[in-house]
């Protein structure tokens, strides 16, 4: 499974990106990362979610490739699913280099 991660907006608009390949991270997190894609059903989120952007909001761009599967997700934090928001977090704790 490879799942990529870019975050833009916010107040400073700075951005943020992962690119993660399941098999190069320990194995405590590589079961994390399964369960957060499977918990959310990503593969059958729509491509957008959320409404309006509201100003210093955080937007996201998930992209998901597992089995000859492939989806890409773009999401807001307004009305983002818990099950996203939590894959989302631990994306972002990944590209600040904790985890």
């Amino acid at each position: 499974m490879r799942v990529r991660l870019e975050r833009s907006g916010g107040f400073a608009g700075a951005r943020l990106a992962v690119d993660l390949e399941e098999a190069s991270l320990p194995p405590d997190d590589r079961a994390a990362l399964r369960d957060l894609v499977r918990a959310c059903d990503f593969f059958s989120l729509p491509p957008r979610l959320g409404g309006a952007a509201t100003p210093d909001a955080f937007g996201y761009r998930v992209a998901v490739e597992d089995g000859g599967r492939a989806h890409t997700v773009t999401a807001r934090d307004e009305g983002m699913p818990d099950g996203l928001c939590a894959l989302v977090d631990f994306l972002v704790e990944r590209a600040r280099g904790g985890g």
